[in-house]
């Protein structure tokens, strides 16, 4: 199925579950015995759209899957190619035709096979003795199969070698040997072909009239198995009607669900809003500490200065302060002498 089909059908499958789900939604204003029958048309809604819409690309599923592995490992495809002496097909030409066909990767012959009357099964092993090793071609050939009651014999040609001649080379033995003369041949051809362009290499081929039988390759093979296993189209449309049914529930609930979201989105703020806080607090707390004064014995730290920061001994303090406090005494002592001469009078002077 084209993707773009296989698209179509799934959003319309969609659309029917946004219907059913829009009516489920209006289920607050219906009665409690209303609410069963709405489940019930969801069955039936998405039961019928699974039919219509899933089962098509259900069962092309298993082809999809193929393909799409095919293409992940680069494995090839082979068109059989079967021609039959009844038709007086030209293999030579057969060949060149599918060997010139766009997209073809390779042509190589896997066998031969000679219908001839049923006979005796006496003959059978000196038949594939002979066909093995005796014929001109017998190089070319890897091994032999004869089914005597049915009257056929099956050689598997190696992938060099020229079918016709194997052909023409066995068909002189049954002649010369054992009086046996083959009523039509099969020479079997596969055209090595990539996995994207298999549809179209067997659409061009069998306008040029090659006779094209069967596909062969691992998207054939996946697919026949997936396809064993597969469930019923029946047990499809029912696992559709199922996901309405939840479709509606999820409808019918969307209120309380909705509300219930909020209201932890409210919680999960107001969370992180306290996280952040509880950050801020510590963060004020650390750069205070580092602020405060810290008397340790000795030593005395004062605050960070932002040019310098300075840490004074004891004794050099005290020293200080002596000096400072000398300094000032000094100076009170000269203005108090200032002072004192000049109130003193003349009559003091000559006392004195």
């Amino acid at each position: 199925m084209e993707l773009i089909s296989t698209s179509i059908y799934v959003i319309l499958f969609i659309f029917l579950l946004v219907f059913i789900f829009s009516m489920a939604i209006l289920s607050p204003y219906l009665e409690k015995k209303d609410i069963g029958g709405v489940l019930l048309i969801a069955f039936i809604i998405g039961a019928v759209g699974g039919l219509f819409f899933i089962s098509p690309i259900y069962e092309d599923f298993p082809e999809f899957i193929s393909e799409v592995d095919a293409i992940v490992t680069g494995q090839d495809q082979y068109i059989n190619i079967d021609i039959s002496s009844q038709y007086g097909l030209n293999t030579s030409e057969i060949i060149n035709k599918t060997r010139s066909t766009q997209g073809v990767d390779k042509v190589v012959p896997t066998k031969v096979s000679l219908v001839t009357g049923n006979f005796s099964s006496s003959y059978v092993q000196y038949m594939t003795t002979s066909i093995e090793d005796n014929i001109n071609q017998s190089s070319n050939i890897e091994n032999v199969t004869i089914d005597s009651e049915n009257g056929i014999i099956n050689a598997t040609v190696k992938n060099s070698s020229d079918p016709q001649l194997v052909v023409d080379d066995i068909r002189e033995l049954l002649i010369e040997s054992y009086d046996i003369t083959p009523s039509s041949t099969v020479i079997r051809l596969q055209a090595g072909v990539s996995p994207l362009d298999i549809d179209t290499v067997t659409e061009d081929l069998r306008n040029q009239s090659v006779p094209v039988s069967t596909v062969e390759g691992s998207i054939a093979n996946n697919t026949k198995k997936a396809e064993s296993q597969q469930l019923p189209i029946w047990m499809v449309s029912v696992i559709c009607g199922l996901i309405g049914i939840a479709t509606a529930l999820l409808g019918i609930f969307a209120d309380t669900i909705y509300n219930n979201w909020k209201r932890m989105g409210t919680k999960r703020n107001k969370r992180r809003i306290n996280r952040n806080f509880s950050k801020t607090n510590k963060t004020k707390t650390k750069k205070e500490e580092e602020k405060e004064t810290v008397f340790e014995e000795g030593t005395h730290s004062v605050e960070p200065n932002p040019q310098k920061d300075i840490v004074i001994d004891k004794k050099e303090k005290k020293s200080l302060i002596f000096k400072n406090s000398d300094k000032d005494f000094d100076e009170l002592n000269k203005k108090s002498k200032n002072k004192e001469s000049k109130e003193r009078t003349l009559d003091d002077f000559k006392e004195e």
